[in-house]
């Protein structure tokens, strides 16, 4: 038998490699954390590493979900300004009130594409080459990226324009 071996940590801090949190529906661990060039297991829900890392960022996870609202101007599926220090800026796929809602880092994204044959599924393709396959179409994830680009844009003009 081959046995996976792992490690589960209790904590996980995102930073400027983390690519993607994933939910998982296991006894021992609540987060896959994809990062550039590791992979760990974390004992937290991805909301609860989000909420974590934006006060770390200087606001609170309302904050940043208020700001960008106001900023965009939209109400679904809002990008997130994680850390404007870090440039560390991510969205997520659907509702992040739903258990499967995966967050996307935008930085490391090379290519989305359709899962062939598959409705509504896209692969993502990382900047390191690793693949994901999500469970939303490419359009949506597109509109998502242009919705982050547009976040990171306004966000480091104001920082900008405040120095």
């Amino acid at each position: 038998m081959n046995e996976q071996i792992f490690t589960i940590l209790n904590s996980y801090t995102i930073n400027k490699k983390t690519v993607a949190l994933l939910p998982a529906a296991n006894t021992e661990y609540q987060t896959i954390v994809i990062e550039v060039d590791n992979t760990f297991y974390v004992n937290k829900k991805p909301m609860q590493l989000i909420e974590s890392a934006c006060i770390k960022g200087g606001a609170s996870y309302d904050g940043r979900r208020i700001a960008a609202i106001q900023q965009l101007g939209v109400y679904k599926k809002v990008p997130v300004a994680i850390n404007t220090y870090e440039n560390i800026y991510a969205f997520p796929t659907c509702s992040p009130t739903l258990f499967h809602c995966q967050w996307i880092f935008y930085t490391y994204i090379q290519k989305i594409e359709p899962v062939p044959k598959v409705a509504n599924q896209s692969s993502i393709t990382f900047t390191n080459g690793k693949q994901l396959i999500v469970n939303a179409s490419p359009k949506t994830i597109k509109r998502q990226m242009y919705r982050t680009a547009h976040c990171i844009h306004l966000f480091s003009q104001q920082w900008r324009h405040d120095l």
